[in-house]
């Protein structure tokens, strides 16, 4: 009669091991469209047999099975590919972001465009060449005046424009490290939990897929490490110093430079440790690399927005010496000595950049327009109709080598700044490319091996419920056989 009752037995394990596993296979596809989803696996063992070898054990042919046992539910997971993948997710947050910023740069200038400064560069070369053939003409000196001046403004607006970009990096900076602190804290509460699952014995599949998606988003971000100790702690480095480690969290924080004409020389360090933390990736280094400013031991760096700021302020300062330089050399409309065309805003002594370049207060006189210098006296003698210094000041612009060591003229310089531009797009976009590409490809396998195939789960569905159904069937059979045999008794 016992062997009826272990024949019952073995088939309530086998019951139970198929509705655990259809359970399982409810929940991958439950989970099928789920980010960061792993597919799961119950692993069936069959547990001991009947009998324990010894002087006691029955006479028979041998051990008798007792069924099945669902050993663990396992998590099918690369840890290799899932480290390729948080490397290049580190380059694709960097390249992804930098693509965004030379982009908003090239829209910052604009160019080419009716708004855009060789526009207006070349509408001012177009009034000084008129006014060389019409040197008394108050309407064309109005008009050297006025173009001047649309090519001031100009610079002024993308200087501006490059500097409020430049803030609202600043504050990009802020939100990712909030962000990251965010992150680690979250990590930081899974790790406990996690450990205490697996204290218990069981895999906390769930609570682990959780962290990774978080690990892989923090990689997108910055440039981490991480490993997993043997309890089951995620532990992240950045730059060499522990970010993570357990439930414990060592968070980021911004040290801002109070001298507020260096406000971008700012610091993120480590809150416990007072350490200076090591940016080389993600996307909060190229946040760093546009706006610059940012310093460790590498040293300063003034980022993409401050190279460019940089030859602007070069393209205004060339411009401003050599064509005050040749309008000293000429006469006005009164026959006096020609002054200053421009001059920078500010006290005295200050540089001229592409914020203060301004015109003379000659020139914004009330009669300022005869103050304009296009005339060059022939053998001493001044000739109000002379044009022959408008003629030197449109070379200026557009004509004479004034810049590279003499080797470039104020346009070639200029566009040598935009095809730079164009370049530094062209590279970023072929990067974000290959690096979409590269991930995708990466992301590609791991689904094939994490991923959920709903057509092998419907498979999987369909062959555990024909075993339930068979376990199901062996306990009727066996009390058929129990109900004849009590029967026979009665």
């Amino acid at each position: 009669m016992a062997n009826y009752f272990n024949t019952i037995n073995t088939a309530l394990r086998a019951l139970q091991a198929q509705q655990k596993s259809l359970d399982v296979t409810g929940h991958n596809i439950a989970n099928a469209n789920t980010e960061g989803y792993s597919r799961q696996r119950a692993i069936h063992t069959a547990t001991d047999p009947y009998t324990v070898p010894g002087f006691g054990m029955p006479a028979g042919a041998g051990q008798v099975g007792t069924g099945v046992e669902i050993a663990e539910i396992s998590r099918i997971r690369d840890k290799f590919m899932d480290g390729q993948i948080n490397e290049e997710k580190q380059a694709l947050g960097y390249w992804e972001k930098m693509y965004e910023g030379i982009h908003r740069i090239e829209l910052i200038f604009n160019e080419p465009s009716d708004s855009s400064l060789s526009y207006a560069m070349t509408k001012f070369w177009e009034a000084l060449q008129e006014l060389s053939n019409s040197p008394e003409d108050p309407a064309v000196r109005e008009s050297v005046k006025q173009t001047a001046q649309t090519m001031i403004d100009t610079f002024h607006n993308l200087h501006d424009q490059l500097m409020d970009y430049k803030r609202s990096l600043n504050e990009d900076v802020n939100t990712i490290v909030d962000e990251i602190n965010s992150i680690a804290r979250r990590i930081a509460d899974l790790n406990e939990q996690i450990v205490d699952v697996k204290g218990t014995g069981k895999n906390p599949n769930d609570l682990l897929d959780r962290r990774d998606l978080l690990f892989e988003q923090l990689n997108y971000l910055v440039n981490v490490q991480g490993y997993e100790d043997s309890q089951g702690n995620l532990h992240i480095s950045l730059g060499g110093t522990r970010l993570v480690s357990g439930k414990k969290v060592n968070e980021l924080a911004i040290k801002e430079n109070p001298d507020e004409t260096r406000r971008f020389e700012d610091i993120i360090y480590f809150t416990n440790t007072k350490s200076n933390a090591l940016i080389e990736g993600g996307e909060l280094k190229a946040i760093l690399d546009l706006r610059g400013g940012y310093r460790n031991e590498y040293g300063d760096d003034t980022g993409e927005i401050g190279r460019y700021l940089a030859r602007l302020d070069e393209l205004a300062r060339g411009l401003v010496e050599r064509f005050n330089a040749v309008h000293r050399g000429g006469y006005d409309l009164d026959g006096n000595d020609g002054g200053d065309f421009f001059a920078p805003t500010g006290p005295e002594g200050v540089a001229v950049d592409a914020h203060n370049i301004s015109l003379s207060a000659e020139i914004l006189a009330q009669d300022g327009v005869n103050k304009i210098a296009a005339g060059l006296s022939t053998d001493g003698i001044r000739n109000m109709g002379n044009g022959d210094n408008a003629i030197l000041l449109a070379e200026v612009v557009n004509g004479e080598k004034i810049f590279n060591n003499g080797t470039a003229t104020m346009f070639d310089f200029y566009k040598s700044m935009i095809s730079t531009m164009g370049i530094d797009g062209q590279r970023a976009d072929r990067m974000v490319n290959n690096q979409t590409v590269l991930v995708d490809q990466l992301e590609n396998q791991r689904t094939s091996i994490s991923g959920v195939s709903l057509d092998e789960e419907m498979a999987n569905l369909i062959r555990f419920q024909q075993a339930y159904n068979a376990a199901a069937r062996i306990i009727t059979t066996t009390q058929y056989i129990l109900d004849s045999l009590m029967g026979i008794i009665r």
